[in-house]
Formats: C-alpha cells, structure tokens, sequence
C-alpha cells in the first residue's frame, strides 16, 4: 500500500525543544476515481533515530538548563543543511518511505533499528536496483549511526546481489554524438524558440552542462576573448560553496556556436523584455526551471530522430572527449565531476572507463576545440 501511496509532506518548524521532524501524510492511490482520495495518517519522521537521537536528547538537557535549547537545532538541522539540496530532498524522502513501510508492518517501536531496516531494504530489493537501494542505506545512516559490522555487511551483499543480477539485463545509457548536435543545429529556423533551444542544446552539450546549470547560466557567465569562450557554472550541483566553475571552449569567430551565440544575443538585445539568463522563458523573460530545460533538450533529440534526455548530452559530450585523446582528468574538470565513483570515468556513467583523478591548473584551462 505504502509504495503506491501519494505522500505529501511539510517542514515542522520546531519552537518548544521537542525533536525536529517532517510531517507526512498520506494518501491511499485512487481506487474508484482519479479524483477520489482517502486519508490514512499523519505520521512524524524525526531527522534524528536511534543513538543520535538519544546522544543529542542528552544534549538537549544540558541545553535547557543553560537557557540555550535553540542551539539544539543547529546540531540536528547540520547532517542535512551539510548535503546539497537535491541529495538531502531524496535521502529525507527514503527516510519518509521506510518509515512508512515500518509503520505498515505495524513496527513503529523498532522501526528505526537495524532489524527492521534490513527487512526494508530486503524487501526493497525486490523491486528497485542497486543505485537505489545504496541510497536507501546512505538515507539511514544519516539519521542515524554507522550500521554495525553485520548489518553493514548483510546491507553491503544485498546492494551486490541486486548490481549481479542486473547484469543480464542491464541497457547502455544513450549518448549523445557530434553528429546529432550538428544535425540540430543546421535544421535551426528564425523563430524565437528555435534559436534557444538551438543553442541550448549546443552549449549544453559542449560545456557538458547539467540542466541546472544551463537553466541557472547568465549572460554575464559568459565570456569570449582570442577565440576561446569561457562558460561559468556560478554552482554547479557537488560544489555547495558555490566556488564556481568555469569550462573553456574553442569559438573562432564564424564557428557554428559563435554564429548561434550572437545571433540569439542580438535578438535578446533587441527584445523588449529583457532577461539577464540565456535561456529564458519567452514570455516573461524568467528563469526555466530545471525540468523545462530538460524537456526543450528532449523536444529538440526527438525532432532528429533520437529518443534520449539532457542528460545523454553530457554522457555524449564526455565520450566524445574521451575518443578526441582528453585525459579523464580533463575531462573530469570539464564536467565539473567531483567523486571517483561518478565522474566522468564513472563505472555507470558518461565515460565507459573507470578511471579518475585531479586536474592541475594547466589541465583545467586548456579549452577544447569544436
């Protein structure tokens, strides 16, 4: 039931020194009408479990006594302000979902244990694959403390038996090639929609820019000098900092992407909504969102016959780099990858290689050439 419920969830402000929780409710699937919903419960998911949650209600009263109970959620908001906001979004999420199995199992008294989690994360095995079930116990641990040697052990052969047995029908990520943004670039027409999505898809694919990226990018953000144009990712997702990155690309004055490029900024100029992003909404001029980009990207594979996502232009981009003789730190830096596991030698993603590394200062600037 708790799989295919619609759940719906709100921050609780906490304002009495009780423990910070989410409340979630949930909403049985419809079963007569789309439109018809039945209410279950509200249940409260603490962002504490288990001996964190004892270790700080220690602290708690020491804080009480002092006058100082508010500093109590600093300690307990940390953990999750320290991710980034899309990781701390899907951890709280199998956090909400596990507690909502436990409760459906009527194990609300151990459902923050171990016991009770490996039964989760057994039955979960069932119908998701390794990547989700690692987040599953990534979404544990962060409440609560490291899992111990056996349970630690028993999650890790659970995530290894899901990726083994995957493998027989495992389906190769699509990629995204030269030759399909070109073959995008020369159907575009002088309508409005068609150059950005045009050039979207263009500098997406060459700067290997995540939608985010490309939905946040701003005309000041770019830069040409001597033939090279520089594309600063203010934050890109892994650098919560927001540092910035910046990726260099090779832009002779009469390129493809030079003649794309100033002749959308040229219509810019010339409209009377202006907007300081590159790809804005036609309308109104604000930002896209994430998913808006991610669409346009899709819209614009399709009418080339390529059935794929903004993400297989990154994938694409990187193989492409790959195959031009770039090092996979280069390629890394480029990509603005920051972890071995998923960078652009990532065993699941973008470069079929597993390996990675650092780039020096002299590696990062180096720009590629279209």
């Amino acid at each position: 039931m708790f799989f295919g419920a619609r759940v719906s969830q709100r921050t609780a402000e906490r304002a009495d020194g009780q423990p910070f929780y989410a409340i979630l409710r949930v909403s049985e699937a419809p079963t007569h009408h789309p439109r018809e919903k039945k209410e279950v419960k509200a249940q409260k998911i603490p962002f504490t479990e288990g001996e964190k949650r004892a270790f700080l209600d220690k602290i708690s009263q020491v804080a009480e006594q002092g006058g100082i109970p508010h500093l109590v959620d600093i300690l307990e908001r940390a953990p999750m302000r320290a991710r980034a906001i899309s990781t701390a979004k899907a951890y709280l999420s199998e956090c909400n979902r596990r507690w909502l199995w436990s409760d459906g199992k009527r194990m609300l008294v151990g459902g923050t244990g171990e016991q009770s989690f490996l039964l989760f994360l057994a039955e979960r095995s069932l119908e998701v694959g390794s990547s989700a079930l690692a987040k599953a116990v990534a979404a544990f641990q962060l409440p609560n403390s490291t899992l111990s040697p056996f349970a630690a052990q028993l999650s890790s052969d659970i995530i290894k038996s899901r990726k083994k047995s995957e493998i027989f029908h495992r389906i190769q990520p699509k990629k995204v090639s030269e030759d399909v943004v070109l073959k995008i670039i020369e159907s575009v027409t002088d309508e409005r929609k068609s150059e950005r999505d045009t050039l979207l898809v263009a500098i997406s694919w060459y700067a290997l820019l995540r939608a985010e990226e490309a939905a946040n990018l701003q005309w000041q953000d770019i830069g040409g000098h001597r033939g090279t144009l520089k594309v600063t990712v203010r934050q890109a997702k892994n650098d919560q900092l927001a540092l910035g990155r910046s990726t260099f690309l090779e832009c002779k004055e009469g390129s493809l992407l030079d003649c794309l490029l100033k002749r959308w900024k040229a219509k810019e100029t010339m409209n009377p909504i202006k907007s300081k992003y590159v790809f804005p909404n036609l309308t109104n001029g604000a930002k896209l969102s994430a998913r808006a980009v991610a669409e346009i990207s899709k819209e614009k594979l399709a009418s080339v016959g390529m059935v794929a996502t903004h993400h297989a232009l990154r994938r694409g981009a990187a193989n492409h780099l790959q195959e031009k003789g770039l090092t996979f730190e280069q390629i890394k830096a480029r990509g603005r990858w920051r972890d071995r596991g998923r960078d652009c030698g990532g065993k699941r993603k973008r470069v079929d290689n597993s390996r990675g590394g650092r780039c020096n200062a002299r590696e990062r600037a180096e720009p590629y050439k279209l």
